[in-house]
């Protein structure tokens, strides 16, 4: 099977912790990277239903409603917050390079239109 790889190059800035916790309606720098790191969740789970817009910088409804989605999977308590613990847990869960199968392949390609170049590569694994 010919699978699609996505990996996020740079990990020590990217795990870091965030400098508060963040919810709807924060605006910040940060926010950015909590979005993409959900979306790395989303195509890892292959379940992309609800579309996070990582060209911005607000914790807006959308991306409350994917670490809602988020917490309960790994079963915190899905407050729809980033706080210290629930980074610990994007990061560490999705820390390793992601194996898309052929079957996301509409998905990815929407995806990776909008993830930086320079963060991110792409490649292939038969």
């Amino acid at each position: 099977m010919n699978n699609t790889l996505l990996i996020k190059k740079s990990y020590l800035n990217e795990i870091a912790p965030l400098s508060k916790t963040y919810s709807k309606g924060d605006i910040h720098d940060e926010i950015v990277k909590i979005k993409e790191w959900l979306i790395l969740w989303q195509l890892n789970m292959n379940d992309v239903d609800i579309f996070v817009d990582i060209q911005n910088k607000t914790f807006d409804q959308a991306t409350e409603n994917v670490v809602i989605e988020f917490q309960k999977f790994i079963g915190l308590d899905a407050a729809g917050i980033v706080d210290a613990q629930t980074w610990q847990q994007m990061v560490l869960s999705c820390s390793k390079p992601l194996v898309l199968i052929t079957t996301t392949t509409k998905i990815f390609q929407i995806y990776a239109a909008i993830l930086p170049s320079n963060t991110y590569s792409l490649g292939h694994q038969n």
